[in-house]
C-alpha cells in the first residue's frame, strides 16, 4: 500500500518541478527586461545579467515624457477597449441564442461561427484592405476596431455559449412564466449570471488585442493613429543600439498586460471552466 503513495508523491514533485521550470521560463524575460530598463548604459555594458544598482526610473520617465509614446498608448487603449465592447455586445446575444434557444438554422450558424476560428488571419488582409478602403474606414481607429471585433466574435461566442448552455433551463422558463420577454431574460437574468464568463472573455481579448501587430501595420498609416506595437517598433528603430531605453519602452508596453493578467487569473480559470462540465 505504501508504493502507490510514494509514486503519487514522486509524480506530484515532478509536476511541481515542471511547473516551476515553466514559471521561470515565462517570468524571466519580463524580469530581465524590467531590470535592464532600470540600468544605466554603463551598468548594461559591464554586465547584461547583473541586477541594476538601484531603483532608477529615469529611462521610464523619459519615454513617458515623449508625446508620441503617450499618443500610441491612448490609441492602443481606444482600439482595445472599443473592440472588446463591440465584441461582447455582439457575442453575448449570439451565445445566448445558440446556448439557450432553439431555432431553424441553429446548426448552420454554429458551423459558420466555428469556421471563423480556423480562418487564417493573413489570408484576409488584402480583402479587408480593399473593404476598409471602399467604405472609408482605412487608416482609422474605427476600422481597426471593427476588424478586431470580427475576428474576436467566434471564440467569444464559443466560450459564452458553453456557459449559457450550462445554466439550468428552469431559470429562463420561470422568467417566461412571469411574463418576461426574451430580451428581458437576456438583459436582467442571463447576463448577470454570465459575469464570470464575460469577464474571462474580456481579459482574453484584452491580452490578444493589446499586443496585435499585423492588423495595425496593415490598416494604419498616419503617425497620429498608430497603436503601441507600431510605436514600439519605431522606437526600437530610432534608438538603435540603446538597449536600456528599448527595454524600458517594452516594459511600459507590457505592464498593462501583466497587471490585468495577474489580477484576473483566478477569474479567467473560473470562467473558462464554468461551462466545461456538463450536467
Amino acid at each position: 500500500m505504501a508504493r502507490p503513495s510514494s509514486v503519487t508523491a514522486g509524480g506530484r514533485l515532478t509536476a511541481h518541478l515542471l511547473l516551476f521550470a515553466f514559471f521561470v521560463l515565462a517570468v524571466f524575460p519580463m524580469v530581465w527586461m524590467t531590470f535592464t530598463g532600470m540600468k544605466t548604459r554603463e551598468e548594461f555594458t559591464r554586465s547584461i545579467w547583473a541586477p541594476p544598482g538601484g531603483l532608477r526610473l529615469d529611462s521610464f520617465r523619459a519615454i513617458l515624457s515623449e508625446p508620441g509614446f503617450r499618443r500610441y498608448y491612448v490609441n492602443n487603449a481606444i482600439v482595445t477597449l472599443g473592440a472588446i465592447a463591440l465584441t461582447l455586445a455582439v457575442s453575448a446575444p449570439a451565445a445566448f441564442a445558440l446556448g439557450c434557444l432553439r431555432f431553424r438554422g441553429e446548426k448552420t450558424v454554429s458551423i459558420v461561427i466555428v469556421a471563423g476560428l480556423i480562418l487564417p488571419v493573413h489570408v484576409t488582409l488584402i480583402p479587408l484592405l480593399k473593404l476598409l478602403g471602399g467604405i472609408g474606414l482605412y487608416d482609422t481607429l474605427s476600422g481597426l476596431i471593427m476588424v478586431h471585433a470580427a475576428f474576436s466574435i467566434p471564440v467569444s461566442v464559443v466560450i459564452l455559449r458553453a456557459f449559457f448552455h450550462e445554466i439550468p433551463p428552469a431559470i429562463p422558463d420561470a422568467a417566461r412564466v412571469d411574463g418576461c420577454s426574451t430580451i428581458q431574460i437576456l438583459l436582467h437574468i442571463m447576463l448577470p449570471l454570465a459575469r464570470p464568463a464575460l469577464f474571462t472573455v474580456g481579459v482574453f481579448l484584452f491580452v490578444n488585442i493589446w499586443n496585435e501587430f499585423v492588423f495595425a501595420l496593415t490598416f494604419l498609416t498616419s503617425p497620429e493613429k498608430k497603436t503601441l506595437p507600431l510605436g514600439l517598433m519605431e522606437f526600437a528603430e530610432s534608438h538603435g543600439t540603446d538597449v536600456v531605453s528599448s527595454c524600458a519602452a517594452m516594459t511600459l508596453g507590457a505592464a498593462p498586460l501583466m497587471i490585468v493578467y495577474f489580477l484576473a487569473q483566478k477569474h479567467i480559470v473560473r470562467g473558462l471552466t464554468a461551462g466545461a462540465v456538463s450536467g
